[in-house]
Formats: structure tokens, C-alpha cells, sequence
């Protein structure tokens, strides 16, 4: 029994992303740099400044826009200058970031100007770009006379918090904390506040927000958002709920943002208040009144990860949704994509399948078009689609990825190479899946997924390299995770070491959740030795059962139990165990393996009925399954051997069935049954039909069973030869059947002395006694059992050269060749055989009875 290899949980855990909610609202609570005194004449330009002044950025780049695509000769290049770098401003101000980006390509008169270039790190800010918008805010910080130079250092710090430590980060924020501008110092307070809270560190973040009273509205709206954030580090859900409820209604023209992250924080909140209900109401009102609003992604995010997606009436949602026509058509693509991922959730894996293909095939260029690809390469990674996932996966190395889709991506890829058993290329994928992502949890979680290829890549040298480094890291569970699988790969390769490793587990680890897969191991490594050990087997299954189990390891344990009894020749208590599997676990894909032997077992029982009950019962069941073939040729055997009438009828019922599925490999075989049964009830033209069709069919039969069937064949007409009219036609065609296994080159010794016996009983049946003594003299002869050497021969050699020196003896004895028939019986004496003391009397006996006493000459 081979141990199949483990199901392993790689863990990838979601991004930390850096929050840039106060650089944001700090930004937007700047007022427009509107020094625009050539522009004054403009009534459009104008306009814009107002309603970008009363806040409304959206309507002021329109009316920019508006300016700059028309043909005013008016505009000098300065004042189109002027009137790009405020649009830019005011693209950034409403959320368009990659408008505002944009805007460099199609003017890019704005490269030079210091102003727009600290608008376009804002931007590349608010797309996630850090290391680009860090380069451009370095050269900007040298500038000592910039007006936002303040602005410059907080982006700085909350872009730096990434690869720096926490400390350095603050250090650099001293200065604006003892700004004489108040506002100024509350910004600072603010983002050294969140960027706390980043590392979970409440008391700090209240402590520097006690420093000073914060100024400005802005700033105490993000103030009371903070607050809330504190309130939920610190299991104050009341209090938070409070301070976000309030955020809501007092709503600023600048603060959207703020407040769409206050809407969804209190879902949170709800949440970890034990108000679940409300908390998924809450989110489902946001997606169902703000179809269109930016915060739709993460509503949506939210109810998948509250599971709320599985309850009847939040999925009657998501289908109406998902179907609506041309309205709302963000909200329809979301419900789309995570319909499908609720089924995969469900265990509908076609149906998500097929989702998910239709979703990529309608939104190609949507944003969800990545995640959807690599939700459907994980689900093809499951269903062992490894080749097409790959596939997959490959086409996403063109697109644009994120670092964390990328990440995902290279993971995936292990994955698949893993599942493909090519570990040296998955452990290339791992490596620079870790090295790619951004997770905190990234580093130990790499180390595991390199170090269990390098384990399975044969590559010693990397598993001891990076099973130490997961060793300095504090998740101790994958430090656990990696032991075992070190335990179970050894013993999946029957590796002396496997005991050792297995009870060092269970020693450090006596309550990790996977102790009972070490016990199924242990019992497993009991099972394979030589001999078996089927009683420690049995204690080590004892020792599971104590244990907390989930259903798969519970399923384990009834599946092994079964083997236990299986090896042990306990053919009752197998066909109990078996029985006991199948009523837990109708639906196991081992179901097909234990049918099997729950066949096998009834089977040596020599309850045949039942044998056939229950492989058939497979066969009907699992009609897909590999073992569909082998089930309906072992029932078709025990039928053969029943006492039941119909049972022997079923038989040939059953072998039909199969010899009719040209394309299962038992299919010839079957047949070759049907043949051997009509064979035995002396129905030999049937049985003789059956032989021909193997012979004849356009699927070539293996050697072996061509020459078996050429024996048997040759044998029907043999034997049909007693009682047909047309004898000696019948003897002439067995010969040709029994000739054409002695001239097949690859033909063993034993079929070849087979044949020839058979052969000579031909030609004596024909009278050619002469052709009959030689055919029999030549196989004791030509086999090297003569020579007393060959002590590798099968039995079945041994007893057909036996029978063919008794044919010799026989025929020469008929002709008074005493000498000659002497010869052949030393010669079966000096065989070695199990049978040469029979052929030295047999030697002796014609000596004594003709007075034969000298030895004659060979």
C-alpha cells in the first residue's frame, strides 16, 4: 500500500495595505493654489476656481477640461499651463488618479514643473505606486522654499513605515509636531496616530493624540475616525460604533473618502459586537444604496468574508444583482465574480467553473478579470487540472500585475508545478513567490512552501536552509506543519528515519490538530514492513481515535482499518471494516477502492453471491471510475465459481458486458474468461469463437495473453476433436495454434514446453507417433532443466518439461526403446526439480523390470 502524498495547506494571508486616509483628507483640506491673475478675465476659469473652492473638484475639471479642449486664441501657453496644473489638482482632489497621470502624457509640459510633480507623487501615492512616488518626494524635500513641504514629509512617513521600522518613521514626523502652525502639528499627530494603529499599537496612537488639541474640521472628522479604530483595537465596540455612527451624519464635501471607510468600519465593528445580522444588513444597504459608490469593492469583500453570501436571502441578492441589464453595471460584474467564488465555497466546482470562464470571457478588462483568472487556476489546481491551470496562469505574466496578484500568481504556479510532481521547478515558483510578496506573514510562510519542495525536490540543502530560517520565526505552527511533512514524506518512501521523525513530532507537538495523521502514518509504516504488523497498526489507529478528528482524518482512519484487517488475512472483520467505510462514506472517491476489496474479501471467503453484490455494485455506482473494468471481471470471476445457477449465468453476462467496452484494458481479457467458461462446460465452437475474436480484434492483445489464448484455442479444438465429424481438421488447426506460440521469438520457456506438449498430443491423436516422440524428446532437450542448472525456472516450466519427458517415456516404452526411455527419465531426474526423486524411480523401475543395469550412452 502506498501512502498518497498529503494534502498540504500553503497560507497566504491578505496584504497589510498602507492607508494613505490621512495624507488624503490632509491634502484636501488644503485650499486651491488659485494665483491665476491672467486667467481673471475667464468667466469659465473662474467658475471653476468657485466650485472648486466650495468643493466640488469634479465640476471644476470639468470646466478645465472644458477650457483646454477649446480653441481659445486667447489662451497664451502660459495660461494653458496654469489652467493644466490646476485640472491636475483637481482630478487628484476627486479621486482620478489615473486621470491625473494621465494628464503627463498628454501634456507633458507639466514635467517640469514642481508643483504638478508633487501632485503626480500624490497620485502615484493614491495608485498604490510607493517607490515611484518616494523618488519624486526625496527630490522635492530638498527644496526648502516648496509650500508643501509639510505635506511632503507626512507622505514621506506614511511611504517609509513600509520598509523602515516604527520608530525611524516617527522620528521623522518630530519636526511637524512642534510646528507653530496648529493644523500643521494636528496632521502630524493624526498620521503618527494611524501609523500606530498600522502596528496595532492602541495606547500609543491615544497617547500622541492627547499631545494637543487638534485643529480644523478635517482633522477632527479623521480624529473620530481614529478614535473608533482605537475603541476596536481595545474591544470597546460600543464606544466605536458610537464615534462612527456620529462620522456618518456629519458628513464634509471633501471628506468621502473618510466617511465611505467610517460606512464599512461599522459593519466591522457590528460584527465583533456579536451583531451579525446588522453587520451584513449594514453592508448590504451600503452596496444596494451606493451601486455606483468606490466603496462597493470592499462591501462586497466584507459579506464574502462574514460567509453572509451562503444565507438564502443575502444569495437571492447577489443573483438579482448579477442580472441586472445595463444599470448599475459595477455592482452586476461584483455579484458576478462572487457568486461564483460562493460556489466554489459550496462545492460546486463545475458550476463555479464554468462561472468563472464565462466571467473572464464577458470582462476582460475589468479589474476583477485578474482575481477571477487566479480564483479559476486555484479551483483547476483542486481538481487536479494542473496542465490547463498553468495554462492559466501563464497569460497573466503579460498583464500589469499588482505585487500581491503577482505574488498570488507565482504561488499558483508552485502550486501547479507541485501538483504536476515537477518539485525542482515549484521550488523555483515558491522562492520567488516569497521574495515577491508583501504579506507580513510572507517570510515564514515562504520559508514553509520552499523548504516542503526542496524536501520533496530532493534538495537537502535548501530544506535545511529554510527549515532553519522558519525556525527563527515566531508562527510555530508552520514550524509544526513542516516537521510532519518532513515525517510524512519519509514515510511515503518508506525512509528509516520516518519512525524517528514521527514520534519527534508527537513529542513536541502532542496537541497540534494533525497528531492523528502521524498516528495513520506510524500505522501505515506497520503495515509496509516485511512482515507486516498489523496488531502496532492497530494500536496506532487506537491512538487517533482518541483524538479530536475532522471529517477527513476521521474518513482516514475507517479507510486504513480496512487495510489493517486486509493485511492481517481477517477476511470477516475486513468485510465489516469495509462496510463500515462505505455506510460513512458513500461518497468518498475511495469508495471505488473499497468496494474492491470488500469484493475481494467475500471473495476468499468464498461467499461468491455477495462478492458479486458488491462488485457490481461498484461498477453501477462508479461507472467512471479506473476500477470500473476490474470490478465487472472479478464479479464475472466469483459468478463462474457461485452455486447458484444464475449466478454462473451472470457471469458470461458480465464478462460480455465488458468484452463489449473495446477501450478498457480488460476488455480482451474478459472475453479470454468467456472463452475458459465455455471451455469448461464443453462447449467448444462458443468457446473456440470467443478465442478467435482476441485474436482478430483491431486492438492487439499483450503477449501474454495471446499466447494463452493461443493454448486454450488450441486446446478447444483439441478437445472438440473427440466428438466433431470434421477430427482431423480440428487437430490440424489446434497444431497451427500451438506452432505459433513456438515460433513467437519473446515466448518464454514455460509457454513454449506448454505448447509443445500440447502439440504432441496433437500429432499422436493424428497417429504421427514418430513427429510426437521427437516434438516431446526436443523439450527435454532444449530446456537447461536437462543440465540440472537452471535453477531460476518457473513452476510452470518444471512441470510441462516433466510432462514432456513422461510423453517420451511413454511413446518409447510403446516402441521397446528401453535404453532411450532410461536416458529421458535421467535426464527428468537430474533436473533438480521438485519432482526428480518420481523420475529416478521411474528410471529404476524400467531398469529392474527390462534388466537393464549398465547406465546407456547419451
Amino acid at each position: 500500500m502506498i501512502r498518497p502524498v498529503s494534502q498540504f495547506i500553503y497560507r497566504t494571508a491578505r496584504l497589510r495595505e498602507c492607508n494613505f486616509l490621512c495624507l488624503t483628507l490632509a491634502l484636501l483640506s488644503l485650499p486651491p493654489n488659485l494665483s491665476r491673475a491672467e486667467l481673471a478675465s475667464s468667466k469659465d476659469y473662474q467658475q471653476a476656481i468657485q466650485v472648486l473652492t466650495e468643493g466640488s473638484p469634479s465640476l471644476a475639471a470639468q470646466k478645465l477640461e472644458f477650457l483646454l479642449n477649446d480653441d481659445n486664441p486667447s489662451l497664451t501657453g502660459a495660461d494653458k499651463e496654469k489652467i493644466t496644473l490646476l485640472l491636475l489638482e483637481s482630478q487628484i482632489r476627486c479621486g482620478n488618479h489615473q486621470q491625473a497621470l494621465e494628464l503627463f502624457d498628454r501634456y507633458p509640459a507639466l514635467q517640469q514643473l514642481k508643483d504638478a510633480q508633487f501632485w503626480k507623487a500624490m497620485a502615484l501615492v493614491e495608485s498604490k505606486q510607493l517607490d515611484q512616488a518616494e523618488s519624486i518626494l526625496k527630490q522635492l524635500s530638498s527644496d526648502p522654499e516648496s509650500s508643501y513641504q509639510n505635506w511632503i514629509t507626512l507622505t514621506l512617513a506614511r511611504i517609509q513605515t513600509k520598509h523602515e521600522d516604527l520608530e525611524t518613521t516617527l522620528v521623522n514626523l518630530q519636526p511637524l509636531l512642534t510646528s507653530s502652525d496648529p493644523e500643521t502639528v494636528s496632521w502630524a499627530q493624526l498620521t503618527g496616530a494611524e501609523i500606530y494603529l498600522q502596528h496595532d499599537k492602541a495606547l500609543e496612537a491615544q497617547a500622541l493624540l492627547n499631545l494637543h488639541p487638534i485643529k480644523g474640521q478635517a482633522a477632527l472628522n479623521l480624529h473620530s475616525f481614529l478614535l473608533a479604530q482605537i475603541a476596536l483595537l481595545q474591544s470597546d465596540y460600543t464606544k466605536a460604533i458610537s464615534y462612527l455612527e456620529k462620522l456618518r451624519k456629519n458628513e464634509e464635501p471633501y471628506a468621502r473618502e473618510l466617511h465611505q471607510k467610517a460606512a464599512l468600519l461599522l459593519g466591522d465593528a457590528l460584527l465583533s459586537d456579536g451583531q451579525n445580522e446588522e453587520a451584513i444588513n449594514h453592508w448590504l444597504h451600503l452596496i444596494k444604496h451606493h451601486p455606483d459608490d468606490s466603496l462597493l469593492p470592499l462591501a462586497f469583500e466584507k459579506l464574502a468574508k462574514s460567509g453572509a453570501f451562503t444565507q438564502a436571502e443575502t444569495a437571492r441578492n447577489l443573483t438579482q444583482w448579477s442580472e441586472e441589464k445595463n444599470t448599475h453595471l459595477d455592482r452586476q460584474i461584483y455579484s458576478q465574480y462572487y457568486l461564483a467564488l460562493t460556489s466554489i465555497g459550496s462545492g460546486q466546482a463545475l458550476k463555479a467553473q464554468q462561472d468563472l470562464e464565462a466571467f473572464l470571457k464577458a470582462h476582460p478588462d475589468h479589474s476583477l478579470h485578474t482575481p477571477a483568472a487566479l480564483a479559476l487556476a486555484g479551483l483547476l489546481i483542486i481538481q487536479d487540472e494542473a496542465v490547463q491551470a498553468r495554462s492559466l496562469l501563464s497569460k497573466l505574466k503579460q498583464a500589469a500585475l499588482s505585487p500581491e496578484n503577482r505574488s498570488k500568481r507565482l504561488h499558483l504556479e508552485a502550486l501547479a508545478d507541485f501538483k504536476q510532481g515537477d518539485f525542482v521547478k515549484a521550488e523555483k515558483s515558491f522562492l520567488e513567490s516569497s521574495t515577491a510578496s508583501e504579506t507580513p506573514n510572507a517570510s515564514a510562510t515562504g520559508s514553509f512552501n520552499v523548504a516542503l519542495t526542496a524536501l520533496y525536490a530532493g534538495d537537502e540543502k535548501t530544506f535545511t536552509q529554510y527549515q532553519r530560517l522558519l525556525g527563527q520565526s515566531e508562527n510555530t505552527d508552520l514550524q509544526a506543519e513542516l516537521l510532519l511533512e518532513q515525517a510524512l514524506y519519509q514515510a511515503s518512501n518508506s525512509a528509516t528515519q520516518a519512525f524517528d521523525t514521527l514520534s519527534l513530532f508527537l513529542e513536541k507537538h502532542p496537541q497540534h490538530l494533525r497528531v492523528a495523521d502521524a498516528h495513520f502514518a506510524l500505522a501505515e509504516l506497520y503495515l509496509n514492513e516485511i512482515p507486516s504488523k498489523p496488531v502496532s497498526a492497530r494500536e496506532q489507529l487506537q491512538l487517533a481515535s482518541e483524538k479530536q478528528l475532522s471529517l477527513q482524518q476521521k474518513e482516514a482512519l475507517d479507510y486504513i482499518a480496512v487495510w489493517v484487517e486486509k493485511i492481517d488475512g481477517n477476511h470477516l472483520a475486513a468485510i465489516e471494516q469495509a462496510q463500515i467505510y462505505l455506510d460513512h462514506w458513500p461518497q468518498s472517491r475511495r469508495a471505488p477502492e473499497i468496494r474492491l476489496k470488500l469484493g475481494g474479501a467475500y471473495y476468499r471467503e468464498k461467499d461468491f453471491s455477495q462478492a458479486v453484490v458488491a462488485l457490481e455494485q461498484l461498477a453501477a455506482n462508479h461507472p467512471q471510475s479506473s476500477l470500473y473494468g476490474a470490478a465487472l471481471f472479478s464479479a464475472g470471476k466469483a459468478a463462474s465459481l457461485s452455486m447458484q445457477a444464475e449466478d454462473r449465468d451472470r457471469a458470461i453476462e458480465l464478462w460480455a458486458r465488458l468484452a463489449k467496452n473495446i477501450a478498457n484494458p480488460l476488455s480482451l481479457y474478459a472475453r479470454h474468461e468467456q472463452g475458459l467458461y465455455k471451455l469448461k462446460l464443453d462447449e467448444f465452437d462458443d468457446a473456440i469463437t470467443a478465442f478467435d475474436s482476441i485474436l482478430n480484434s483491431d486492438i492487439a492483445p499483450p503477449l501474454e495473453l495471446k499466447l494463452a489464448v493461443l493454448a486454450d484455442q488450441g486446446q478447444a479444438m483439441f478437445n472438440a476433436a473427440s466428438s466433431h465429424a470434421d477430427k482431423t481438421n480440428l487437430l490440424v488447426s489446434a497444431l497451427k495454434s500451438f506452432d505459433s506460440i513456438l515460433s513467437e521469438p519473446k515466448a518464454s520457456q514455460a509457454w513454449r514446453n506448454q505448447a509443445a506438449v500440447r502439440k504432441a498430443k496433437c500429432l499422436e491423436r493424428l497417429g504421427r507417433i514418430d513427429e510426437a516422440l521427437n516434438t516431446y524428446t526436443d523439450v527435454v532437450k532444449s530446456d537447461r532443466l536437462a543440465e540440472g542448472t537452471n535453477s531460476e525456472a518457473t513452476v510452470a516450466q518444471m512441470e510441462w518439461f516433466f510432462r514432456a519427458g513422461l510423453g517420451a517415456i511413454r511413446l518409447l516404452e510403446n516402441k521397446k526403446e528401453w535404453h532411450d526411455a532410461i536416458l529421458i527419465a535421467d535426464s527428468l531426474a537430474n533436473s533438480g526439480s521438485s519432482r526428480a526423486i518420481e523420475a529416478a524411480r521411474l528410471a529404476d523401475r524400467i531398469r529392474l523390470k527390462h534388466f537393464i543395469w549398465d547406465r546407456p550412452e547419451k
